[in-house]
């Protein structure tokens, strides 16, 4: 019931990533109990980082009119945005890895009601870490317990850092939408 738009998504820097599975998965993943969808308004990229210590990749996003993008210029007509909820899913861990994102400039964050989840201040990047405090892989990638929703008053672009503190597989999933309701937050 609103004004579509499109993203450009940039690649700015990928520090110690292995490989790139798929940039953004859409579709089924996983079986039985397991088995979720991943919609495609969802940036869902997919890594295999190198082990040995913290390992990332970050993103820019500039929101543009739905239909204005040029392949020539490799630009579209640039919109801001108003009242916007961007939830991540899926930040929890794998082999003994915590999986973590990094987002600036929100009016306020929700956190689950238990959360596996520790928010930080990182004066190094001037983003705020939202980070797994457990090593281990929640089956449920939209678990409360593993995912943050940030609201913004207005922007037209972005950055978020994905990754993880010691490699290995790591999926990522950012819905720009109000998401599911928290049981509790």
């Amino acid at each position: 019931g609103c004004q579509s738009f499109d993203a450009i998504v940039y690649t700015e820097e990928l520090y110690r990533v292995s490989s790139f599975s798929t940039y953004d998965f859409s579709g089924t993943s996983g079986s039985g109990s397991n088995q979720v969808t991943i919609p495609d308004e969802q940036f869902a990229p997919r890594f295999n980082f190198s082990s040995g210590g913290d390992a990332y990749a970050k993103f820019k996003f500039q929101f543009i009119l739905s239909g204005t993008y040029n392949n020539t210029t490799k630009t579209g007509t640039k919109v801001t945005l108003q009242n916007i909820k961007i939830n991540s899913y899926d930040i929890d861990g794998y082999s003994g890895s915590k999986q973590y994102n990094e987002f600036g400039g929100f009016l306020t964050y929700e956190l689950g009601n238990p959360t596996r989840i520790v928010p930080s201040y990182n004066a190094a990047s001037n983003l705020t870490l939202f980070q797994s405090n457990n090593g281990s892989n929640n089956s449920n990638d939209y678990a409360d317990e593993t995912r943050v929703r940030v609201t913004y008053n207005q922007l037209s672009s972005f950055r978020v850092k994905v990754g993880s503190d010691d490699g290995n597989l790591s999926y990522f999933y950012l819905d720009f939408a109000v998401g599911p309701t928290f049981s509790s937050a």
